[in-house]
């Protein structure tokens, strides 16, 4: 439909002279942080300032943090040696307690006492019978200390052996994968190894005196 220019410009004249209910946010300009501090030199009504309000009801940088964050204590360097001489004597006492530890095992982290029974899923190479020694060690702990590792501790700090008691498989799974209108559809019965070891004992020893034994496996 063809429009002349002069009824354009009529057109354009009578909807600039129309009241503006609904002023839109690319026409009109509004300094926030003046609407927030209550300026009265904005041409602003007062239903744009309820809407900035409800939206801006905080100031910006004077939120709080969610998490109050404290200065941990700093020991002294006397408090800190008897802190660690503590801790040793403790970790010397035959009756210690028991232990528990935190191992790092095929890409798992593991929360295990003396006793304790654990799946490894997958391919492991230990048979049944083998002792195993744990030597990604990353927490062991009593009653009243917790030893810490940056990443691991020390061979000489800790002991965590094993021994793998059964070799099995475990629960059939189904994977079916099917393509719409392509007739592609396969159906699988899928089954995984599975290796069970028990934990045999966690021991603690600050001095160094454990000795390596020649039926122990180092698992890494």
């Amino acid at each position: 439909m063809a429009v002349s220019l002069r009824s354009f410009c009529s057109l354009s004249r009578f909807f600039q002279n129309l009241p503006n209910k609904c002023p839109s946010p690319l026409t009109q300009v509004i300094n926030i942080n003046a609407v927030l501090k209550g300026s009265t030199d904005l041409n602003v009504t007062s239903q744009s300032r309820r809407s900035m309000t409800k939206w801006h009801k905080f100031k910006f940088g004077s939120n709080k943090p969610l998490i109050k964050r404290e200065r941990p204590e700093i020991l002294d360097e006397e408090d800190n040696k008897q802190l660690v001489a503590r801790v040793s004597e403790q970790m010397a006492n035959p009756d210690i307690g028991r232990l528990f530890a935190v191992v790092y095992i095929r890409g798992l982290q593991r929360k295990v006492t003396a006793e304790d029974m654990l799946i490894v899923t997958g391919s492991f190479p230990p048979n049944i019978g083998d002792r195993l020694r744990l030597e990604k060690v990353l927490l062991v702990g009593g009653k009243d200390f917790s030893l810490v590792g940056r990443p691991m501790l020390s061979r000489s700090i800790v002991r965590v052996e094993a021994t793998v008691i059964e070799k099995t498989l475990s629960n059939t799974k189904v994977r079916l994968s099917y393509t719409a209108r392509k007739h592609n559809r396969k159906f699988k019965l899928l089954k995984d190894l599975q290796t069970v070891i028990v934990i045999n004992s966690i021991e603690v020893n600050p001095k160094g005196l454990i000795s390596d034994t020649s039926d122990t496996i180092s698992v890494v």
